[in-house]
């Protein structure tokens, strides 16, 4: 570079900086040494890029070579294509540079005020029931649901809280087969209840042999007539269960014997009832022709009551023991072609022992 053109740089920087200084001590009220600062940078770095340009032979080869090349990741931008000044203090006359460049010469990334992860709102859900129904936090099954489908959330708990997005969501609480739901909005933080009234039933059943182990159903009346099965339980001695107020008939079986009774389930009230099977065990065995020792073949058993002449039960093996009413019937059993048939009459609280001879 011409030595003219390097001293007449110096001289400019120099008297550059003594209008800094006078003008900083002139306005020391309103500027900060920061601003100072950043004048004197701006300078150098318009210095250094004016040094660079001047360094460089405008020929029509280097222009096409410089456009050629691509801007890597340790290039220099220019100067003012990286930075954005600001004028500051009182008068103007002094510039803040604002998105200054890194070290490395690369831009900084602004920070968004608008921040992509949305912001969630408390929703909290509790549910009433009626008093004294014994219910546990278990029997309190919550299902969330947004309406687009991309949010599903099980909870479990007579109250919970979830932070959810803002949105609409369709929220069902299930408590013991009884479902209350409802369509929810979510634009602040919400709390809301859900009510449901119930009352339990407490069914036991006797039988004449003992307390047998029974198949129940609970069906829900439909005026006079059997409706719909809402509950059920096998090889149980007795039901303990929460329901909506309303009538209900429970029917209670075992083999063949079978019990039923109309009941009516108040809100916050338990039903208790008992329930009793009449009929007596009946064991069925095909045997040799001692009529004691058994027959293992395969053999079909046919019951059927004479006093209506239905077939009552089947059996599809050579022993079993049934439970049937009190009542005369008449057992046939057929094994490789063979069938015998033999009567016999069943008493409450009485076994009675069906064998018959194949052989």
């Amino acid at each position: 570079m011409d030595k003219k053109l390097v001293a007449l740089l110096i001289i400019s920087l120099s008297s550059f900086s003594a209008q800094v200084q006078a003008i900083s001590e002139h306005h020391s009220s309103n500027v900060s040494t920061e601003v100072k600062k950043n004048s004197v940078d701006h300078f150098l770095m318009q210095l250094s890029n004016f040094i660079s340009v001047s360094e460089q032979k405008p020929t029509l080869n280097t222009v096409q070579k410089t456009s050629k090349k691509s801007v890597g990741a340790s290039s220099r931008l220019p100067y003012n294509k990286m930075t954005h000044v600001t004028t500051t203090g009182a008068t103007g006359m002094f510039r803040r540079v604002v998105n200054a460049p890194s070290a490395g010469g690369k831009l900084s990334s602004p920070i968004d005020s608008k921040a992509s992860v949305s912001k969630k709102l408390g929703m909290v859900l509790s549910a009433s029931v009626s008093q004294g129904m014994g219910l546990q936090n278990k029997d309190f099954i919550w299902s969330i649901k947004s309406s687009d489908g991309k949010i599903s959330i099980q909870k479990k708990g007579k109250k919970i809280a979830s932070d959810l997005p803002a949105g609409k969501y369709k929220v069902k609480l299930t408590v013991a087969g009884s479902t209350v739901s409802k369509s929810l909005t979510l634009n602040s933080a919400l709390k809301e209840e859900f009510k449901l009234s119930l009352g339990r039933i407490n069914s036991s059943v006797s039988f004449a042999g003992g307390t047998p182990k029974s198949s129940w159903g609970v069906y829900k009346m439909k005026g006079s007539k059997r409706g719909s099965k809402v509950y059920s339980a096998k090889k149980a001695s007795s039901i303990n269960r929460v329901l909506e107020p309303g009538k209900y008939e429970i029917v209670v079986a075992m083999g063949s014997v079978s019990s039923s009774k109309v009941i009516t389930v108040a809100s916050g009230k338990t039903n208790k009832s008992a329930l009793r099977l009449e009929g007596s065990k009946v064991k069925l065995l095909v045997t040799k022709s001692d009529l004691k020792s058994p027959l293992i073949k395969k053999t079909k058993w046919v019951i059927k009551n004479t006093n209506t002449n239905k077939v009552v039960l089947t059996k599809n093996r050579h022993s079993a023991t049934v439970t049937l009413p009190p009542g005369k019937y008449v057992a046939s059993a057929t094994s490789g072609g063979v069938t015998k048939a033999k009567s016999f009459v069943v008493k409450p609280g009485k076994e009675s022992n069906i064998f018959v001879a194949m052989e």
